[in-house]
């Protein structure tokens, strides 16, 4: 590398992360207290921040880490709380870059939470904000419990979908007929006595479905109901 003047650049060190094409961290100076590699694998830089209007809580019980981020579990063992449930919690800090993009982690990492059904999510303008809040959209995902096994294949693969060729049914039926959830018109999927999971019963009487009754039924040999 060459500089102005006669001085020339010299790299004394370069170290080298497996980042596997995702994400790198967009930081500019070393943080006191910070985590880096190697635990988080890709060297994003984590660093507390100490602040009196708040209290800092921990376990020794490890976090799974999430699969899109893979937020490192160390970092996620620590949380910084309010003092009471009625302070909020903000953050503020000053931009360095024209465009950046906050991802917020949470882990429920306390003792005694009570664990409900509801969930709520409040939006407030601040004391000085001429606009009140604004949500464009939002996004709800769940996870499903997953049976130990795909539909038996004669009928998810062989059965159900000549059924869907022969009457040409557009519903959607794409990948597996059971799992995670049954397709639309397949209204119950159960375990056989032989741990396969079986399509126990089909309602398709508000398809439209016209012409004789298709012989890949008698496939299903698990149906109860039709």
């Amino acid at each position: 590398m060459s500089a102005l003047g006669c001085a020339t650049h010299c790299a004394l060190c370069i170290g080298l992360r497996p980042v596997n094409g995702v994400r790198l961290p967009l930081c500019h100076h070393v943080p006191p207290k910070m985590k880096r590699y190697p635990d988080d694998k890709y060297d994003r830089w984590w660093s507390t921040n100490d602040t009196s209007w708040l209290t800092y809580i921990s376990t020794s019980s490890a976090v799974t880490p999430d699969q899109e981020f893979e937020t490192p579990s160390l970092v996620m063992q620590t949380a910084a709380a309010t003092l009471s449930t009625k302070q909020p919690l903000f953050l503020n800090w000053t931009s360095i870059h024209s465009t950046e993009f906050v991802i917020l982690h949470f882990a429920e990492i306390q003792d005694n939470i009570l664990k409900t059904d509801r969930r709520d999510i409040t939006l407030e303008a601040t004391s000085n904000s001429t606009l009140p809040p604004l949500l464009n959209a939002i996004e709800l995902y769940g996870s499903a419990p997953v049976p130990a096994g795909p539909t038996y294949a004669p009928d998810g693969i062989t059965a159900i979908n000549s059924i869907k060729d022969d009457y040409d049914i557009r519903l959607g039926w794409v990948a597996d007929p059971c799992l995670p959830y049954p397709w639309l018109g397949i209204t119950h999927c159960s375990k056989d006595s032989n741990n396969n999971t079986r399509i126990m019963q089909i309602d398709l009487s508000g398809c439209g479905l016209r012409g004789p009754l298709s012989d890949h039924f008698a496939h299903l040999t698990a149906l109860k109901y039709l």
